[in-house]
């Protein structure tokens, strides 16, 4: 098992990571509340089956008081509805402001369950317990809870840290391919924004079939909790540090939008954001385009479905105008200008951003 200490202004918590942690989720829970705390434990309708029952159980048998709510799987769970939903049911089950939330799933029930904890008698602790692999290495880690709004993808939200975060690789084997790859987006990012050694390592592994070995898989996602440390402490707020780990999400959150949040994950659209952003990156001369190239390769490698047909670029223009990134007139946009070293590039002409993107349209839109 490895641990990883957050240590913030007011806050330390310690991100447990190792195969078979989930199993011992009352005993990591005792080590930061009291016997007889109340727990909401909040779980999607994929992962509430598989992992609910057991978790429940042993925070019984650790001397915890469980409940489980269960929300619909997907991104449609991010939503005003839900948080009225989840808190009715602490109401119900009597929780105060000594009780805890608990979000066991990907990163949207962290999301719902950190925001819901944030709201709730103006902000209780909650726990997050990933069991996607974007999850584990990206939203479990840094205390940024959200839902969305009609306008825009996490439009709504809160910095709110976790008390505690439980993370079992173990749990990875539940999840479908494509979700899983999703995931490896986000470990992609972290190569690309801070060690242009950890995106060699990756490239290795993912252009050779991708088959991490559960040591690997494990060192991996430690080292990926490692990075996004190292900018929350820096920047809890993003106020600018912390806007790095933005990278390829302002289109990649348009792209999410203008489909719907239906066609792609979120990692997928990341992944096809960081090429947009490699790219336009190339336009302005600030990124070799061999570097550009290593980030395509490897990103398509991974691989996400095509851009569909009716997707054109005044609508994702008009996407990227509303993401939340906007800072008064300008994009604040998150570009490279090597592999391992990102800067935050503001007043970038329409025109530019316009052509890049209508040019990553052609290429990966459905033939």
């Amino acid at each position: 098992m490895k641990v990883v200490d957050v240590a913030l202004p007011g806050k330390n918590y310690k991100i447990y990571i190792g195969k078979g942690v989930l199993h011992q989720a009352g005993s990591f829970f005792a080590s930061v509340f009291p016997p007889g705390t109340k727990v909401l434990v909040v779980s999607d309708s994929n992962t509430m089956p598989l992992f609910g029952p057991g978790v429940e159980k042993n925070l019984k048998e650790s001397g915890f008081k469980p409940s489980l709510f269960q929300v619909p799987a997907g991104e449609k769970a991010k939503d005003l509805a839900y948080v009225t939903a989840i808190t009715a049911a602490a109401i119900k089950q009597g929780l105060d402001r000594s009780s805890v939330l608990a979000a066991l799933g990907g990163g949207v029930v962290g999301d719902l369950t950190g925001f819901c904890a944030a709201a709730y008698m103006r902000g209780i602790d909650y726990v997050q317990m990933p069991t996607s692999l974007m999850a584990q290495v990206d939203s479990s880690i840094g205390g940024k809870v959200a839902v969305n709004h009609a306008a825009g993808k996490n439009l709504l939200g809160f910095f709110h840290q976790p008390a505690l975060v439980i993370t079992d690789p173990g749990t990875l084997s539940s999840l479908p391919a494509r979700e899983f790859c999703a995931g490896l987006m986000e470990i992609i990012k972290y190569g690309i924004i801070r060690d242009e050694a950890f995106f060699s390592l990756l490239e290795r592994e993912i252009e050779t079939g991708g088959h991490f070995t559960a040591a690997t898989l494990e060192d991996i996602i430690c080292k990926s909790c490692q990075y996004k440390r190292e900018i929350v402490l820096k920047d809890e707020k993003e106020t600018g540090l912390r806007m790095i780990l933005n990278f390829g999400h302002t289109f990649g959150h348009a792209l999410e939008k203008v489909t719907g949040f239906n066609y792609y994950s979120h990692g997928e659209a990341v992944g096809i954001g960081m090429i947009w952003a490699s790219r336009l990156a190339v336009r302005k001369n600030i990124f070799p385009l061999q570097a550009a190239g290593r980030v395509e390769k490897v990103v398509k490698a991974v691989s996400f479905p095509p851009i569909p047909q009716e997707v054109d670029t005044a609508a994702v223009m008009k996407a990227i105008g509303h993401d939340k990134k906007k800072r008064l007139d300008d994009l604040s946009l998150i570009l490279p200008r090597a592999i391992g070293k990102v800067e935050i590039v503001k007043s970038i002409s329409t025109g530019l951003i316009e052509e890049t993107t209508d040019a990553i349209l052609n290429a990966f839109r459905e033939k």
